[in-house]
């Protein structure tokens, strides 16, 4: 018996090291497809730290102050090199692809229903930009914490939630929203899980204990918050940035993505995220069902409801709502995907020959579409993968990172590293690391208008006044466009700033500075 039970640990951590293995290799082997403007979200605030700034005091952090740290971290290990944020963002995804499935393993005890979820996971994760990476971690994470406390519920595990739930709103705010909410589901589900948690008392002591270990991380930033733009001011003003959302579970149902893909066509890649989509919302329901009707035949049988059951209920309602706030478009689906995929399969395992069959299925057509979805990826071509790792190697190692965009090479030679450059435009997220400078004014969401009120502007201005400021770039919008809601900082720009000749208002420069040169491909000035 015991042998029959070191096997099958055995399997299992064959699984999850295998789970770990092709993951990262997935993402090497990928690379080159992964170079987008959102892969450098926190490396705005990186730049700046590493230029010896620090949020709050030199910039208005957007809300991902763990990030920005973090990312600063690695850029200082690895030199300003591109790999040194994939290697971030990859050790999060891959950690959260071995708890997802280490979730399916205590769900399923199937390690083989385990394994047959891995394909589709890996080919959604090659079709994929890495920067999901901190969600594809802190949920699956979440998830895990709760089931560990629900398991046995004690302030020990409620105050781990509370570092969970802490950690994930200090990656990016709106985390804590939904980390918080599983936490709370796990500690109204603990008395019908665990008896002896039943009292009033056992209750408090472990919310009690949960915001003890949400404080132990927050209470120094919200110290830092409070001292400086306070704590209902910074609240206000980054709930601004939120990009709202809309209804997907009122659309659960529209038949448009299965005639779509009757079609006898390579399915593109947004009709394939709708399926998936599909897919992913229809968990929760199934988990949902599953779990009502194991109480049911608890209820008849006089015995206790399985603590197995009050888990599928709390990564459903988590999965839920994540998939309701979160899935702005249908390829957001990579947000949880890879836990849903290893919780589903506990319905390839399920009593019913019925339900066996129907997720098996739904998984073989599921990981058939994703297939022919990434049809063109490198992954599925072995005879390219010395070229695109030669390529991958040279991009990801070269220090200072070389832009993809000519005009990030003219800000980082036409300027001195102590200069700062005031960003702008639709997609501002890559130019400060690329160009290697750090930004001016404090933040690069102009375009939406954010703290345009008179005391932000105000601010503002005077962070751009007092540090050295050569040039104004935007993307794609002429510069000063995006100041109309910001009128003294716009009468600042006029006042001193003209535009470049040929770039239609994206570049301006600073008029009260001596041209010391021109940048060789286009004549821009330099100011270095």
């Amino acid at each position: 018996m015991f042998s029959g039970v070191r096997a099958t640990d055995q399997r299992s951590r064959t699984l999850l090291l295998s789970a770990a293995v092709l993951t990262l290799s997935v993402l090497i082997l990928t690379v080159n497809t992964q170079f987008f403007d959102s892969n450098f979200f926190a490396m705005t605030g990186a730049q700046s730290i590493l230029s010896g700034e620090l949020p709050f005091r030199d910039y208005f952090d957007p809300g991902i102050p763990l990030a920005a740290f973090t990312a600063a971290g690695m850029q200082w290990l690895t030199g300003p090199r591109v790999i040194g944020e994939f290697l971030r963002q990859w050790a999060f995804i891959v950690a959260g692809v071995v708890v997802a499935f280490q979730l399916g393993l205590q769900l399923s005890r199937s390690v083989a229903a385990a394994w047959l979820l891995l394909p589709v996971t890996l080919f959604l994760l090659a079709n994929e930009p890495t920067y999901h990476y901190g969600k594809l971690f802190f949920f699956p994470v979440m998830i895990w914490a709760g089931w560990r406390y629900l398991d046995r519920p004690g302030p020990l595990r409620a105050a781990v939630m509370g570092v969970i739930s802490a950690a994930g709103f200090l990656e990016r705010h709106d985390f804590g929203i939904y980390l918080g909410f599983a936490s709370v589901v796990a500690l109204l589900l603990a008395p019908a899980a665990v008896p002896s948690s039943r009292t009033p008392r056992a209750l408090f002591r472990d919310a009690a204990a949960y915001a003890g270990g949400v404080l132990v991380l927050m209470a120094p930033w919200m110290a830092v918050v409070q001292w400086s733009e306070g704590l209902l001011n910074y609240a206000r003003a980054r709930s601004e940035l939120s990009q709202g959302r809309h209804p997907v579970y009122a659309d659960l149902f529209r038949l448009e993505i299965l005639t779509g893909l009757l079609h006898w066509r390579l399915p593109s890649r947004e009709l394939v995220a709708e399926w998936l989509e599909r897919m992913v919302l229809l968990l929760p329901v199934a988990l949902i069902v599953s779990a009502v009707a194991a109480i049911v035949r608890a209820s008849r049988k006089a015995e206790p409801v399985p603590v197995d059951v009050w888990k599928r209920v709390l990564a459903a309602l988590f999965l839920a709502a994540v998939g309701e706030g979160l899935m702005r478009q249908a390829t957001y689906v990579v947000v949880i995907f890879p836990v849903s995929a290893a919780l589903a399969s506990v319905f390839l395992v399920s009593p019913s020959a019925t339900v066996r069959v129907l997720t098996g299925v739904l998984v073989a057509i599921t990981t058939l579409l994703q297939g022919m979805a990434i049809a063109r990826s490198p992954l599925l071509h072995p005879s390219g993968y010395a070229e695109e790792m030669t390529d991958a190697f040279e991009r990801l190692t070269v220090s200072p990172p070389v832009p993809s965009v000519e005009r990030f090479e003219y800000i980082r030679q036409c300027t001195r590293p102590t200069d700062h450059i005031l960003v702008t435009g639709n997609n501002p997220l890559d130019v400060s690391y690329f160009s290697q400078r750090p930004i001016a004014g404090g933040q690069i969401n102009w375009h939406r208008s954010w703290m345009s009120d008179p005391g932000h502007e105000q601010l503002a201005l005077a962070l751009i006044q007092k540090v050295s400021v050569p040039m104004v770039v935007a993307h794609d919008i002429a510069a000063m466009k995006d100041f109309a809601a910001y009128p003294r900082i716009a009468a600042y720009l006029r006042e001193h700033y003209r535009e470049v000749e040929g770039t239609k208002g994206e570049i301006l420069v600073d008029g009260r500075r001596q041209v010391t040169g021109r940048f060789e491909s286009t004549g821009y000035p330099c100011f270095n």
